[in-house]
């Protein structure tokens, strides 16, 4: 998350906090957190190298509201290298109370080579 339009972005130790839970064709059922961390994590593996891509929906409420954490909501889905299906569900929330007017993804390791994120805004 970045309060000034992505000059910089939030990576305190404890500016973030999420949960997910792993479940996948290989019979992995696996609940993951962090009380505190540096960035709010939706999947622990999946890296450039990753053949299918990773697709799914991430939510983020209240960006622009200063009265009010602001939480990610997601449901993810990839096919691991080794050509097991997973699905992650989960959530994150940034610990500030302020408002955000970027964010950015980053893989586990390397960099988003090609693909496309689409960001919506839904109107009150």
């Amino acid at each position: 998350m970045s309060t000034d339009g992505g000059s910089t972005f939030k990576a305190g130790a404890t500016d973030y906090n999420w949960a997910y839970n792993v479940c996948s064709d290989a019979g992995a059922n696996t609940p993951i957190g962090a009380v505190t961390d540096t960035s709010a994590v939706l999947t622990g593996g999946v890296t450039n190298g990753n053949a299918s891509g990773i697709n799914g929906t991430v939510r983020l409420t209240s960006p622009s509201s200063a009265a009010v954490n602001k939480m990610v909501i997601y449901d993810l889905d990839y096919i691991a290298n080794s050509g097991v299906l997973v699905r992650i569900a989960g959530c994150g929330r940034y610990t500030a109370v302020t408002a955000v007017n970027a964010i950015r993804f980053l893989f586990t390791s390397g960099n988003l080579a090609t693909g496309t994120i689409r960001l919506y805004g839904v109107r009150k």
